[in-house]
């Protein structure tokens, strides 16, 4: 009769309390991808990244054993890195690298190709000019008011892409008292004059650094 080979019950318990360990680690401490449970790897995290909106420039995390082996990456593109120590590190995030606006995930590699958890930044495009997706309301009519605020006049909500702070919306020439509530998102005061008579309304952005979106026409109806 063959008799299949017996591991020992104590180095088996070993084992199984390394593998264990290591990945019950990895998981509290936000380690998204541990490829090699079995090797006692150091465990890094990323608790912050600053500034939370750039363009182009420098980034800093703070976290947890970090080393001089470890390279940020941006939406999983690696980034220049410098390791300040094992709780700080900067890394640059070139203009051009993002087409879109948006929320981008920040993480750590190591040299064994582990990942730290991710941390989002909002990224605005150095090199895309504003432009718009849609207004609310898309329809007006001649002499009524919309989304009437406290003060009794109408305001319009904006929704499009690479707006920035100061940014301005011009309606047929004429700039609106407008408020910034992020990258992607402007809310106007519209005059009761723009809409008191049918027509059409030419809406464009303009950015302070001179970039210009295309005209978004809205007519007003009867």
């Amino acid at each position: 009769m063959k008799v299949s080979r017996l591991v020992p019950v104590q180095k088996l318990s070993l084992d199984l309390y390394r593998k264990f360990a290591v990945c019950f680690v990895c998981t509290t401490f936000g380690m998204n991808s541990c490829r090699y449970p079995e090797q006692n790897h150091h465990v890094f995290r990323i608790d912050a990244v600053s500034p939370e909106t750039i363009q182009t420039g420098e980034i800093r995390l703070t976290g947890k054993v970090f080393d001089q082996t470890s390279k940020v990456r941006l939406d999983g593109h690696p980034l220049s890195t410098s390791v300040v120590n094992n709780s700080e590190m900067y890394a640059h995030v070139p203009a051009g690298l993002v087409k879109e606006p948006g929320l981008y995930p920040v993480s750590v590699e190591d040299e064994s190709g582990a990942i730290s958890n991710s941390v989002g930044i909002r990224v605005i495009p150095t090199d895309s000019s504003p432009f718009i997706r849609q207004t609310f309301p898309n329809r007006i009519h001649a002499g009524q008011p919309f989304n009437v605020q406290p003060s009794g006049g109408a305001a319009m909500g904006i929704v499009g892409a690479n707006f920035l702070p100061k940014t301005v919306v011009e309606i047929n020439g004429q700039p609106m008292e407008t408020v910034f509530s992020g990258n992607t998102e402007l809310t106007i005061s519209v005059p009761d004059a723009i809409f008191a008579r049918t027509g059409t309304l030419q809406i464009q952005i303009r950015n302070p650094d001179g970039k210009v979106s295309p005209v978004f026409t809205l007519k007003v109806e009867p």
